[in-house]
């Protein structure tokens, strides 16, 4: 259990069993975290989860749990046994990046998904699912721009996924890009366009 404004950082491999956040606590991980059947990976409050490693909950009855107010960052992977309910905010990449989630993922109502991207066409956070994708209504997408400037044509693939329901009830685009552009759900993939 990390408590308070506690940051635990691991950059080895790593065998655990239950680890919770707590407060404004951080976990930080550029190693592999492997969790034992039966475990959890917990955040509450406004706990902080900065993945650029791999987290391996995919023993059976591993869970990935998180509260309103947590965040999940960075462009690390998640291996899951159990589908993985998002209550707080996921955000891809630290700046650009993919984040990668080998599982089902249910962005929940109430919960948000913040993609950044550039001027360059193409050049975005891309939420990766290897797995069924559920967005409830009530979930936000916030896109923001972090450098350059967007022309009518440009093109990003910001969540990929094998399947999907639901769309975003509420979707944030920057400046112009919300003048003219606007989120195209396909088979495999949210673009905006």
């Amino acid at each position: 259990i990390v408590n308070g404004s506690g940051t635990f950082s691991n950059a080895i491999t790593l065998s655990t069993k239950d680890i919770t956040l707590n407060g404004t606590a951080q976990l930080i991980n550029t190693g592999t975290l492997n969790f034992t059947d039966n475990d959890k990976l917990t955040l509450n409050d406004n706990a902080v989860l900065t993945n650029n490693g791999v987290i391996n909950l995919n023993q059976s009855n591993d869970f990935l749990e998180n509260a309103a107010n947590t965040r999940i960052q960075g462009t690390g992977t998640f291996n899951l046994s159990e589908p993985f309910f998002n209550n707080g905010t996921i955000a891809p990449g630290n700046s650009i990046g993919d984040i990668t989630f080998n599982g089902d993922l249910t962005i929940a109502a109430g919960s948000s998904l913040e993609i950044e991207i550039t001027g360059t066409s193409g050049d975005s956070d891309v939420l990766i699912i290897n797995g069924s994708l559920t967005i409830e209504s009530g979930a936000t997408l916030d896109v923001s721009l972090i450098s350059g400037i967007l022309d009518m044509g440009d093109h990003y693939d910001i969540i990929t996924w094998t399947t999907v329901s639901g769309l975003f009830s509420t979707t944030n685009l920057p400046g112009l890009l919300s003048d003219w552009a606007k989120p195209t759900y396909g088979a495999t993939a949210l673009n905006i366009e």
